[in-house]
């Protein structure tokens, strides 16, 4: 369940007209499921290779139908106009579905392909299929590189490097034109000690481009930084020997 809340005021310089402020808010309730599958060893199982080297991963979300209900009040600065709506009805969220293939090329080298596609032709709410909403797709390729893994060896040999690029066609379509985007990624792991654990700090940066020039739209040049943390200790689920 969510709530979103929208709220537009409108200022004049002129008292030959009336300011306003139009509140509305959209809730929404209902359930939805993410399912996913992975598999490991591909190649092994169809005798191409004697290690597991292929990896795939699948995830189904499985859209739905919420319950939405829209109320708008609408203010005006005179004595007689305040104006209150409220009506009910639904949100269809469509079926999305993301495949990803992972392959060692050697020790510590991943290369990695994904998609994901989702039915936006679908979605409609009160009913209604707005006209600048279409399906979008995303596909991205990326390839991590790690020197080493073992405790001895150096803090720098221990960092992962990353390299990656991906296009998405997305859901959105302004003037009957679509709204795509081109990026480019990078970024690093860095763990959080040498003694062997897997424990890190990801940073990534993307650059890129979102829309067009033609036909009076904006072309978006974007720049985006993210951190996130990996905390994956094997020390924090064994319990220790007591001698």
């Amino acid at each position: 369940m969510g709530t979103i809340h929208n709220r537009q005021t409108l200022t004049f310089s002129s008292a030959d007209y009336f300011n306003s402020t139009s509140d509305r808010t959209l809730t929404a309730s209902g359930l939805a499921y993410t399912f996913g599958a992975l598999y490991a060893g591909i190649d092994k199982a169809l005798s191409f290779s004697n290690t597991k080297n292929l990896n795939a991963a699948l995830t189904v979300f499985t859209g739905s139908s919420l319950s939405l209900t829209q109320s708008t009040l609408q203010n005006y600065t005179t004595v007689l106009d305040t104006m209150v709506a409220k009506e009910t009805g639904s949100l269809k969220i469509p079926v999305s579905v993301g495949l990803g293939f992972a392959y060692l090329l050697r020790d510590r080298t991943v290369l990695a392909v994904d998609g994901d596609f989702g039915n936006w032709a679908d979605y409609q709410i009160m009913g209604v299929h707005p006209a600048e909403i279409r399906n979008n797709m995303r596909i991205g390729i990326g390839v991590d590189f790690l020197s080493s893994r073992t405790i001895t060896d150096s803090y720098l040999d221990q960092i992962s490097y990353r390299l990656g690029a991906y296009v998405q066609s997305s859901y959105l379509k302004i003037n009957d034109q679509p709204i795509n985007e081109y990026f480019a990624t990078t970024g690093f792991s860095f763990p959080f000690s040498t003694a062997g654990g897997e424990s890190r700090l990801n940073v990534a940066v993307e650059y890129g481009v979102r829309g067009t020039t033609s036909f009076k739209l904006q072309r978006d040049s974007i720049l985006r930084m993210t951190f996130s943390f990996t905390a994956n200790e094997l020390s924090w689920f064994v319990q220790p020997e007591i001698e």
